[in-house]
């Protein structure tokens, strides 16, 4: 009752007590011992499951370097020094210890890039080599947006939805390697995700949880103070796609706090950025009971290329035209 939340609780064989990271007045801090009162928790911002040696004097625990990413640490329980044991680019956590004393830990490995294929075939080959997704071309064919950042580390998941994915581009040339964005579009404290342009390239949109939204925004290309929703009430958004005419937005988002995706689509005119029909649930005929987790334009931008989840182990692709009549 003396700490505001609890998490990674440790058994002290050697003790016979309880220890776990705590929170007091918004600060993450160990408790040695849960069950005492008078107890002063160590100063340490610590993250995951901890261990114990068996003789009960070392604790190994993990906290963040500089970069957020977390190193494996041990604490000498009887003169407090603290050792770092590790140092590696992705987390190093949840350590267990056996009799003879050996630490075990998880170290996690995580890489995502972006990475280009002929459309006649042939070898992929990368285009970025830092954490980078969900790639989309510019109209002229010059650039690649997509979602890049540090997420995955334990520091930024314990902050979710406001972790490190922010938005930016490269200029693509076949034999080029990118080492960081060229260009960074927007960077918020939230996550940012699945940039489109419009055909004119005047704006942006793309799917975030700034301002405590999780729904489809647009922004001038040019400048990310102007940034707002253009939809309201979504729950896991997609990435929301404009049409080739500059007339249509189309995204998926759940409703009612479900995870049964549904189209939204919203008239936009790309030359003012104003909207010229609010959001719209767009249910084809035939498909109300499934769930829509991604939505692509044709040509003409009079139909979509959507994918259909039937169940969790069958999967459709479904061309619908917009008036909502039945697809094929």
């Amino acid at each position: 009752t003396h700490f505001d939340n609890l998490e990674s609780l440790t058994y002290n064989y050697k003790h016979n007590n309880f220890a776990g990271i705590i929170t007091q007045n918004g600060i993450r801090k160990i408790d040695l011992d849960l069950k005492n009162q008078n107890d002063t928790p160590l100063n340490i911002n610590a993250y995951g499951r901890m261990a114990f040696s068996p003789n009960g004097t070392l604790l190994y625990y993990s906290k963040a370097n500089t970069k957020g990413v977390l190193d494996l640490w041990q604490r000498d329980l009887t003169t407090q020094k603290e050792q770092k044991l590790t140092s590696f680019s992705r987390d190093s956590y949840a350590p267990s210890v056996s009799d003879n004393g050996k630490v075990l830990f998880k170290l996690q490995d995580y890489r995502t890039f972006i990475a280009t294929a002929s459309g006649d075939g042939g070898s992929t080959i990368p285009l970025t080599t830092f954490q980078s997704e969900i790639p989309y071309w510019s109209p002229d064919g010059t650039r690649v947006s997509f979602t890049f950042g540090t997420w995955r580390r334990k520091v930024d998941d314990a902050h979710y939805p406001h972790i490190s994915q922010d938005l930016g581009m490269v200029y693509f040339k076949e034999s080029r390697l990118a080492d960081k964005p060229d260009k960074i579009i927007r960077a918020s404290y939230s996550e940012d995700q699945g940039m489109s342009w419009s055909p004119n390239e005047k704006w942006i949109t793309f799917h975030t949880h700034a301002d405590g939204t999780d729904d489809t925004w647009l922004q001038p290309a040019n400048d990310t103070s102007e940034g707002r929703p253009i939809t309201t009430g979504g729950y896991e958004s997609g990435w929301p796609r404009w049409s080739p005419n500059g007339k249509w937005i189309i995204n998926n988002t759940a409703t009612h706090g479900n995870r049964n995706g549904k189209l939204v689509l919203i008239g936009i005119s790309q030359k003012t950025g104003k909207i010229t029909k609010p959001q719209q649930f767009l249910i084809p005929k035939g498909l109300e009971k499934g769930s829509v987790t991604d939505a692509q334009w044709t040509a003409d931008s009079q139909h979509l290329i959507i994918e259909y989840v039937i169940d969790q182990n069958t999967k459709a692709l479904y061309k619908i035209p917009l008036n909502g009549d039945k697809g094929t």
